[in-house]
């Protein structure tokens, strides 16, 4: 994560802080705990501590909802779990619950969370000062926009130059069978260079939402595609250490995955080409780049790769009073739904796809037709 996400991304929970106000919530409930602290068997009091976590409890839960896994990623990363979903609450709760804490040490707890994070609210706000002075700002999208980020492990490329190149390669010619396939004839588009980030190289790019918006699909079924191969995969490395068992016996589990995997990825690009315009012959061409793609999408996937999107919808038009809102363009809809699935599960250490030919079965095409023109 970039400097300019890292700002938007902050932008945006301190916005959910001042909507929600879970300070103040806190506070509310430091002012009943010191209630039950003065008088500790007081029923009412006991019922306005228990009320005021679960208020609390409540409101973060409803917080935690709103942010999808690159979300939650983002937050762990920059040390704002605690602070931004249900585990604060869950620590408090946690001391209630311990039959053998008094309401004075409950209050210390919810005390010292409550000064923690404040501290660290002020901590954020002084990073979107300092950062505003020296003339960094937050990467903001314009309405109707949408962009798409992958992060590349370096395992993929081994810090190598070259290996990053066929990387970016392979992922323009994605992003390409996916515009080719959703706009029309004709209406291959540009990816654009949005942002940057090099630790783990993470690149962002602006395409038309619509592109994003089925690429987006297609990567939450690489997802769902392979969690379902998850137990065979499991055991296949169970199996491996286990004495006995050959490097033959082992292919087994690769021929039955591959098989899967095969059949899975030809019914969607199937499913996909049948949405694309134009004659069979094209259709067929889509499908044989849709294929190709899904493969690269499934093979970098299990490799660690992950993928976020980004977007801002249209702004919504004023309506007359009794009159019915214009819906969201589907696309939007279509990305908003990917956005809350997108969770990538961690590498295995031994890979069972293998990575696909670099070449796409159009730039094949494109390459003969080029040696009959000379």
């Amino acid at each position: 994560m970039n400097v300019s996400h890292m700002k938007a991304f902050i932008e945006r929970i301190l916005e959910d802080e001042k909507r929600v106000n879970i300070q103040k919530h806190l506070t509310k409930l430091s002012a009943s705990l010191q209630n039950l602290v003065g008088a500790p068997t007081d029923t009412n009091h006991q019922t306005e501590v228990s009320n005021r976590i679960n208020e609390l409890h409540k409101v973060l839960g409803e917080l935690s909802q709103g942010y999808d896994a690159a979300a939650m990623k983002k937050l762990a990363d920059i040390g704002a779990l605690k602070f931004f979903t249900s585990e604060l609450s869950e620590e408090i709760k946690a001391a209630q619950g311990n039959n053998q804490v008094t309401p004075a040490v409950i209050k210390q707890k919810a005390d010292e969370l409550t000064n923690e994070r404040d501290l660290y609210l002020q901590a954020l706000n002084g990073f979107m000062s300092n950062t505003s002075a020296f003339g960094i700002e937050s990467a903001q999208l314009e309405p109707g926009t949408a962009e798409i980020g992958f992060l590349l492990p370096r395992e993929l490329f081994k810090d190598e130059l070259p290996g990053l190149i066929i990387e970016l390669r392979v992922l323009n010619r994605v992003m390409r069978a996916f515009s080719e396939a959703t706009l029309g004839p004709g209406k291959v588009e540009l990816a654009m260079v949005r942002d940057i980030s090099t630790t783990d190289p993470n690149f962002f790019f602006s395409l038309n939402p619509k592109t994003i918006a089925y690429l987006a699909a297609a990567i939450t079924w690489a997802l769902g595609t392979w969690h379902q191969l998850e137990q065979i995969r499991n055991v296949r490395a169970q199996t491996e250490q286990l004495e006995g068992f050959t490097k033959e016996d082992i292919k087994l589990f690769d021929k039955k995955i591959d098989e899967r995997i095969d059949a899975a990825v030809k019914q969607k690009a199937g499913e996909l080409a049948a949405l694309v315009d134009g004659d069979e012959n094209r259709k067929n061409e889509q499908r044989m780049d849709l294929d190709w793609a899904l493969r690269h999408i499934l093979a970098r996937v299990e490799r660690g790769m992950t993928v976020e999107i980004r977007f801002l919808p249209p702004p919504v038009k004023e309506v007359a009073a009794g009159e019915e809102a214009p819906e969201q363009p589907k696309e939007f809809a279509d990305l908003a739904e990917s956005q809350k699935i997108l969770s990538f599960p961690k590498p295995g250490d031994s890979p069972v796809l293998k990575l696909p030919p670099l070449e796409a079965p159009s730039d094949e095409v494109e390459k003969g037709e080029g040696k009959k023109k000379k």
